[in-house]
């Protein structure tokens, strides 16, 4: 790819004295200038540089310039580059053979420096506009023909341009051309549910570094289907943005399949392990006279059974909570710090405030306390092992939004970056590994979390906090409606 950033110029003249006048003229101009003595040489540094623009002397000896001309405007590869003709005659025949050879300009010799050179600047500035026009119009083929699809939105959410899987994601018929009345966001939600629709509430500031999910069911035959909507960055202006719709169902089908996966392995490595974790629980109890080597042995063997089988019965155990925990049921607002109560006191977690809040009391959870408890339980758990000396300050909001309960707890721990953010929520996801070294655990936590959001219509995220400590993680629970 060619990366210069200065307009090539070749000059073409069989006589030194032409070429150095030339030179002379445009060297100041900052152009980078190539030189030819032939119509050979023209034809050889034309093919090897591809210049921006040529000068090109008529009167040449063997091969003239409208030769040259010809030649160069029947190679593909170099067809398009401007040709400004030098020449002694002003003829109106020698202007039309000239025209028919295809030159884009004419300069008459002896010339004007100043014209000379504004017609140079000409030239080169209409050939740049061309080539960025070329350059659009194909990256328009290619994003029309994509299989992801791409928008351009103003500040006020207004579609301004989309391609055709984009029409097709959004159910825009495909022939309609007038679409500036349309606001993405509410074309977006009559199509689908989504996950994390807070992003929405930030025009014009929007945040590229997090995606957000959305997903489509279909009741008829039991499928459904995941886009991620990514901003990718502003362009043209301060007001518009380039997003981009990506089918992501089988990134959220897979997921949901390594928790089919853990049901079958989990009860698969459970038994197996109880006899190999009860068989070195004897030999420790039976067999008093080993050495030190004997016993060190032993002890190693010992831990690292009694993690690895915590592990596995760690997992045994969340699945078991997602399958045979019932979200059906509801809770009620006046029971919600009561709940978070009893899990600070259980956690022995010394610092959470629990700030006020204004709901009816009359207001119901859609989701069962002991899911509620199960959720809370795993958020303080996360936040006492992503905080340096294992001991947060916990904050806890509480507001209603429409129709959900939307609860933030935020810690004074580590901050993750964006990648991080979004990879926790996946299955053996641990961040803590490379921030404060290995903690036990299988690293399903959060995305335990997530598949409970998902199965209640509920929606999840996490952000850092804006004073550089810690996270918050945001929960939004449905409320209970009487039918």
């Amino acid at each position: 790819m060619n990366s210069k950033t200065k307009n090539t110029v070749l000059i073409v003249d069989d006589e030194p004295f032409g070429r150095d006048t030339l030179e002379g003229l445009l060297q100041k101009e900052g152009y980078d200038l190539l030189f030819a003595s032939n119509g050979q040489e023209t034809l050889d540094i034309t093919q090897e540089h591809i210049p921006d623009l040529i000068l090109l002397d008529i009167m040449m000896p063997g091969m003239d310039g409208y030769e040259v001309c010809n030649r160069i405007r029947n190679n593909p590869k170099i067809a398009e580059i401007p040709i400004l003709m030098i020449t002694a005659l002003d003829d109106k025949d020698s202007l039309i053979k000239g025209i028919d050879a295809g030159a884009d300009d004419f300069v008459s010799k002896p010339f004007d420096r100043a014209i000379l050179r504004q017609r140079v600047k000409t030239i080169l500035k209409l050939n740049r506009f061309r080539k960025l026009k070329e350059e659009r119009e194909k990256l328009e083929e290619v994003i029309q023909h994509s299989d992801d699809g791409f928008l351009i939105i103003n500040k006020t959410g207004n579609i301004l341009y989309l391609n055709s899987k984009a029409k097709t994601l959004l159910s825009i018929p495909p022939d309609l051309s007038n679409y500036s009345s349309f606001i993405f966001s509410d074309k977006l939600q009559e199509q689908y549910s989504l996950i994390n629709d807070e992003l929405f509430s930030g025009w014009p500031e929007l945040n590229p570094e997090f995606p957000i999910m959305a997903v489509s069911y279909n009741l008829a035959n039991y499928s459904e289907f995941w886009i991620k909507i990514s901003i990718l960055k502003k362009i043209l202006s301060s007001e518009d943005y380039i997003i981009k719709l990506s089918d992501a169902t089988n990134e959220m089908v897979n997921n949901r399949d390594v928790w089919i996966f853990h049901n079958v392995i989990s009860h698969k490595l459970r038994t197996p392990f109880n006899f190999i974790l009860g068989g070195l629980q004897l030999l420790e109890q039976t067999l008093p006279d080993l050495n030190e080597n004997q016993k060190k042995i032993l002890n190693v063997s010992l831990h690292g059974a009694q993690r690895y089988f915590g592990n596995i019965t760690n997992i045994l155990d969340l699945i078991s909570n997602l399958n045979n925990k019932k979200l059906i049921g509801y809770t009620k607002i006046n029971q919600l710090t009561t709940v978070i109560e009893t899990v600070v006191k259980e956690m022995q977690i010394e610092k959470c405030e629990i700030k006020p809040f204004t709901i009816d009391e009359d207001v119901m959870l859609d989701l069962s306390s002991d899911i509620i408890e199960l959720i809370l339980y795993k958020l303080f758990d996360n936040s006492k092992k992503f905080h340096p000396v294992n001991n947060p300050n916990i904050e806890v909001n509480i507001a209603q939004v429409k129709d959900n309960i939307v609860i933030s707890l935020s810690d004074d721990g580590i901050q993750l970056s964006a990648e991080e953010h979004i990879k926790i929520w996946t299955p053996y996801y641990q961040a803590e590994e490379k921030l404060t070294g290995e903690v036990e655990g299988p690293g399903l936590g959060l995305s335990y979390i997530a598949q409970i959001m998902l199965k209640a219509n509920g929606n999840y995220r996490s952000y850092n906090n804006a004073n550089d400590k810690g996270i918050t993680i945001e929960l939004s629970m449905p409320l209970f409606m009487e039918s």
